[in-house]
């Protein structure tokens, strides 16, 4: 609740009882970032995180891990497991608005990114991140259909073995470019 507090006026929010149900929500909605505690029940965060950042559909989301632990080896555990930010608790609200802030401003910075050097220059990076590979294999399956005039969405979904809404979602996410 105090969470929401904090972003309600500014975002639109999504909620979870527990990593279960955080997982389903994630899959089925566009996310842009994620707050989780790493004490939940069901699943804690360390095993939700992973899931999260493991999982084609989603592992483009940053996560902020929020924690009463302290420890040095949670932290790391933490930010093993893919967290992007680690806060522990209490923290102080205007810290977290900018942290959240910057993540959302680099992640739309990558999105730039890959609109400037993947779209227009394709074949000049180096693919390495989840989402960088599969922007590598969709690009590569346009390419080599180019002038196919029977190439649409469904045949890049069907090539990238995802469906179609989830081809759509990510492209967007990644790109800011819709499938078509």
């Amino acid at each position: 609740s105090f969470i929401k507090s904090i972003f309600q006026s500014k975002y639109n929010l999504l909620e979870a009882a527990d990593g279960v149900e955080g997982i389903t929500v994630a899959m089925k909605n566009p996310v842009d970032l994620i707050i989780t505690d790493l004490m939940m029940p069901k699943m804690d965060g360390v095993k939700f995180a992973e899931k999260i950042k493991t999982n084609i559909q989603t592992s483009h989301i940053p996560i902020i891990m929020l924690t009463a632990r302290t420890s040095t080896k949670v932290q790391k555990i933490g930010f093993n497991i893919g967290a992007d930010v680690y806060i522990t608790k209490p923290f102080d609200s205007d810290l977290l608005e900018l942290q959240v802030s910057n993540l959302l401003k680099s992640r739309k910075r990558l999105i730039d990114k890959f609109r400037k050097d993947i779209i227009l220059e394709p074949k000049r990076i180096t693919l390495e991140s989840p989402d960088e590979i599969l922007l590598g294999k969709a690009i590569k399956l346009i390419e080599d259909n180019i002038l196919n005039s029977e190439f649409m969405a469904s045949t890049l979904a069907d090539g990238l073995a995802m469906s179609q809404s989830v081809v759509y979602r990510k492209l967007k996410v990644l790109t800011g470019y819709s499938i078509s």
